[in-house]
């Protein structure tokens, strides 16, 4: 069965998540530096307001965890990967995006991950972070980010994995894992 491929996206330096992140980091800080302030003997004048200060900022942060939960459960990893074209695994042949790759020319052949499209893994899963990794014989490697989906996914592809094996391309462990749905790095 066919699975699609995905150009791998761009990942930006500066996110909401590692922003929402620094502003806990900040405010801890913050309330860890007024609660010691407070119990110095030269602000015992101001101690209320450090200790209000700092029931303020627990209320912040409180507020930063929520939404950070909420964002990363609902909005993390949510942009869209461009279809670069087909997987397609055959018994003497291999299919990355239009280009046929004959077993002959394949030295080994790894696949990593186990991210199936709408299983729930602390967030709803995409699908889309399955890698598959080919080496061919003259050192050549050629990899794509491809799509499993609880109707599609890679275990369906038994017969032409255990071919892969038992020619030698597919590990031992990497097959094994596949098969049990486990993290196959």
């Amino acid at each position: 069965m066919p699975f699609r491929t995905f150009q791998q996206a761009r990942k930006s330096k500066i996110t909401f998540g590692k922003i929402l992140i620094t502003l806990v980091i900040l405010d801890i800080l913050a309330i860890i530096t007024l609660l010691i302030l407070a119990f110095l003997p030269q602000y015992y004048r101001m101690k209320d307001d450090f200790l209000y200060q700092t029931f303020t900022l627990n209320l912040v942060l409180v507020a930063l965890l929520i939404i950070s939960a909420i964002y990363y459960i609902g909005f993390r990893g949510k942009k869209k990967e461009k279809v670069s074209g087909l997987l397609e695994l055959k018994e003497n042949e291999i299919v990355l995006n239009g280009t046929s790759i004959p077993l002959a020319d394949i030295q080994k052949v790894r696949i990593i991950g186990n991210d199936i499209k709408g299983e729930f893994r602390g967030f709803v899963s995409k699908g889309s972070q399955n890698q598959i990794i080919i080496t061919k014989i003259n050192s050549e490697e050629l990899s794509s980010f491809f799509e499993q989906t609880i109707e599609n996914p890679l275990r369906n592809s038994k017969n032409i994995l255990n071919l892969y094996h038992d020619k030698g391309i597919l590990s031992e462990s990497n097959f094994t894992n596949i098969m049990n749905n486990t993290n196959y790095f």
